[in-house]
């Protein structure tokens, strides 16, 4: 971040320093500074596919899927942004249980880059979602082997886990994601429901502490807290 911030300070108008320093500022947690340097680069550079896919990204990590949808169609028309634009439209759309245009956006930007791992990791989540788990373990397999120790893999490979009932895994790979991502409601509750199911209610009720911080009406956390 130190070495974003003096490239910024030589050239503030340099978009890729502000694109670099977004993305140092949201894995960091800092969502308002990301976000301004995102916004900073598309007024120099208006309809920036790649500042589109970093600003979507940071909705995603947000929950706002609608306005990550929005800026990857903003991605898609740029051409040196649209494998990136359909894999972030894939990802919002998987996330708002659109799994059909998920798949079909995956499979197109696999085509343009088979080394997009997020994508096999929706198609590995939308495997899992309709039951078919040994397509699900390897896709999540294929984007781990793309990109090892990749978060969204091991996301999807704590729930496949967890459908496993392989409490243990599923528990580190969530604690993984969640060193990561503090505030990830579905690693917290993956986490929960595995402690729940091995007994450790004292680990699994700090878990939907947790949540219900973020989110007093998460439903899933009043139930399992119950």
């Amino acid at each position: 971040l130190e070495d974003a911030d003096a490239a910024v300070a030589l050239d503030p108008d340099r978009v890729e320093s502000l694109r670099l320093r977004a993305g140092y500022r949201s894995r960091l947690g800092d969502r308002a500074g990301a976000l301004s340097d995102c916004e900073r680069a598309l007024k120099i550079a208006p309809g920036d596919g790649d500042t589109y896919c970093i600003r979507g990204w940071i909705h995603i990590y947000a929950e706002e899927f609608e306005k990550a949808a929005e800026d990857a169609e903003m991605a898609v028309k740029q051409s040196s942004s649209r494998a990136g634009g359909l894999v972030l439209r894939a990802f919002a759309n998987l996330s708002l249980g659109k799994d059909a245009e998920a798949v079909r956006d995956a499979e197109q930007a696999l085509e343009l880059n088979s080394r997009e791992s997020t994508a096999w990791v929706v198609l590995g989540t939308a495997s899992l979602n309709r039951g078919d788990q040994a397509a699900a373990r390897d896709s999540c397999e294929k984007a781990l082997r793309l990109s090892p120790g990749s978060s969204d893999a091991v996301r999807l490979r704590a729930r496949i886990e967890l459908s496993h009932r392989n409490f243990n895994e599923a528990i580190d790979d969530a604690t993984a994601v969640l060193a990561v991502f503090p505030r990830d409601m579905t690693m917290l509750h993956a986490r929960a429901s595995a402690r729940v199911r091995q007994g450790a209610f004292a680990g699994a009720l700090e878990d939907c502490e947790k949540m219900l911080a973020i989110n007093p009406r998460h439903a899933e956390a009043l139930i399992l807290r119950a």
